[in-house]
């Protein structure tokens, strides 16, 4: 284990030798004494010590607490104060750069000991608090969630920036305040407080609102200790517009889709009730759709001649091309004329027809066929 380092600052050169050799004696490093505050700031960082042990009155233009302050400010260390005198006043000053201890001259060995083992131990458990903190710090903030405990008073412990942004102040504004002062920011609703409190009583829950135009998941957990009693509520509240906004964009587009459903079977169901045969193909004359008629008159099943090309209805010979070439070189014109096709028992049927393309832009999306009976 390595010996704590303690860098000794004392202006009367004979205590500070004696307070060396002490130090040294139980095992403490401590490579050198200074005699001014200046200087024991500047040698706190380069020795990188692990405690300073410090005078109040130095020489120099700043006396002990001001440079306890400086060196608490930039190296986090901590600070046992020495002093001559033990008036209160002196003391209260002391309390302002808030010292691990504070030892009367001439100093005791054995509380010299126990004050500093009492700070290096203090000040270990104070860097894991703070490591702690800033690791539940980083947590809460690699959410976009707005994320806050609550004690059992509704007293705010901890929030992320998402919360903070969401009621417009910073985080150090909202700790410590009551969640209620939450609410005319707009950071949460009415019905999230009621339910906040609900978690209070131990009951959990989740539910979707819209407040103030936007659309929100709401999460309140209460926690527990091993009896049973609530301690703290954590709040998570997730902002799902945009999530919202693309549900109902489905929504429309599935009712759109409805509609036109429901618009194409009446059509279909009007285009049953014609005599003609209608057939749908798509635009290289694959069928795709064909009416009642075409069952009656042709004898087959949808089944049997979808995905079929409409060019195996023409009888052989027949000179109207609707053949493949037809599909691609006259692809966007409307076709009409006279035509023989052949039903599924060999019978010819003499009519006359009519295709019409359906184009979206330059592109050939189906094409539709009539043919009249002649008879």
């Amino acid at each position: 284990m390595n010996k704590a380092r303690i860098l000794v600052v004392e202006d009367e050169f004979i205590t500070g030798a004696d307070l060396q050799a002490k130090l040294q004696d139980m095992g403490y490093d401590v490579p050198v004494v200074v005699d001014t505050g200046e200087s024991a700031v500047q040698v706190a960082g380069e020795q990188r010590a692990d405690l300073v042990l410090m005078d109040i009155h130095l020489k120099g233009a700043i006396n002990g607490i001001e440079a306890a302050e400086q060196i608490q400010g930039k190296y986090s260390l901590p600070v046992i104060f020495l002093t001559g005198q033990s008036d209160e006043a002196t003391v209260e000053k002391a309390k302002v750069s808030a010292p691990f201890g504070y030892l009367i001259k001439p100093v005791d060995d054995k509380a010299l000991r126990i004050a500093i083992n009492m700070a290096l131990y203090k000040h270990a458990i104070d860097e894991n608090l703070k490591k702690h903190e800033q690791t539940i710090e980083a947590l809460l903030n690699a959410t976009t969630d707005a994320l806050f405990i609550l004690d059992r008073d509704g007293t705010v412990l901890a929030l992320n920036e998402a919360l903070a942004r969401r009621a417009g102040k910073q985080t150090a504004d909202i700790v410590n305040t009551s969640y209620f002062e939450l609410i005319p920011s707009g950071a949460i609703s009415t019905r999230l407080a009621e339910e906040i409190r609900a978690g209070m009583g131990g009951k959990k829950n989740r539910f979707e609102e819209e407040s103030g135009g936007r659309w929100y998941d709401n999460n309140i957990c209460p926690i527990m200790d091993s009896t049973g009693a609530v301690t703290m509520v954590a709040v998570f509240s997730n902002d799902i517009t945009r999530l919202k906004q693309e549900e109902l964009k489905v929504l429309e587009a599935n009712k759109s889709l409805e509609k036109e459903r429901e618009r194409l079977l009446v059509m279909s169901s009007a285009i049953d009730t014609m005599d003609d045969i209608v057939v749908l193909t798509d635009s290289i004359g694959t069928i795709e759709y064909v009416n009642a008629a075409f069952v009656k008159k042709i004898g087959s099943a949808p089944g049997e001649v979808l995905r079929r090309h409409i060019s195996e209805l023409q009888n052989p010979g027949d000179p109207f091309a609707i053949d493949k070439n037809a599909f691609i070189a006259r692809s966007k014109d409307a076709w009409s004329g006279n035509i023989t096709l052949k039903n599924k028992y060999g019978l010819k049927i003499r009519a006359s027809l009519r295709s019409s393309p359906v184009v979206e832009g330059n592109r050939l999306l189906c094409r539709t066929f009539v043919f009249r009976e002649q008879l």
